[in-house]
């Protein structure tokens, strides 16, 4: 099974895996991670993602069709826990939480005040009756388009209402500050 295709480079490989994805190592950019209790992983985005942030800030003014994807951020997840944080991005703007909340996909987005200032009203959308905490394989997606429609989907299918972007946080943008996966305790839908 070919995992991706990679080139060698003076000091490493940089590889393009599957669903083009971009990693030094296919194989281990898809080994999942198992977390228990409150366990967490946090990235802190580097220089290049913030260049990557600001060309895709400026490249979603060229001309493309209202479905077309230009932004998302996916991940693959299992859990028997019915309460417990997926995805948390934060940065001074905001912070955008994707959750399991009472057995159910749930995505919110907060504006302002995330370090420390007033912070503003939560904007959210859940996976109506679709049950999550089964112990099975579940991919969860946000997507934005370049129509500006911010939509969740669960197992590649949409679920939950579709938001205007440009009312949720940016979590993609160029001031994130962090990636956080999982957590268990402190779920915004309790």
């Amino acid at each position: 099974m070919i995992l991706g295709i990679c080139n060698p480079l003076w000091y490493r490989h940089d590889c393009t895996c599957a669903g083009g994805i971009r990693a030094p190592d296919c194989a281990l950019a898809f080994a999942p991670v198992s977390f228990i209790e409150s366990d967490v992983l946090v990235f802190a985005p580097g220089d290049r993602f913030r260049r990557d942030a600001a060309l895709r800030s400026l490249s979603s003014t060229s001309q493309t069709s209202e479905s077309e994807v230009t932004d998302g951020i996916s991940l693959a997840f299992r859990t028997l826990v019915t309460d417990c944080v997926l995805l948390r991005v934060t940065s001074f703007r905001g912070e955008t939480v994707l959750e399991v909340a009472n057995g159910e996909l749930r995505y919110s987005s907060r504006l302002g005040g995330i370090h420390g200032g007033n912070s503003g009203s939560a904007i959210n959308t859940t996976s109506s009756g679709a049950a999550v905490s089964d112990g099975q394989w579940h991919s969860a997606s946000l997507i934005v388009s370049s129509g500006g429609g911010l939509q969740m989907k669960l197992d590649g299918d949409r679920v939950g209402d579709e938001l205007e972007a440009s009312a949720t946080h940016d979590f993609l943008g160029t001031d994130v500050d962090s990636f956080t996966l999982g957590h268990q305790g402190d779920v915004k839908g309790k």
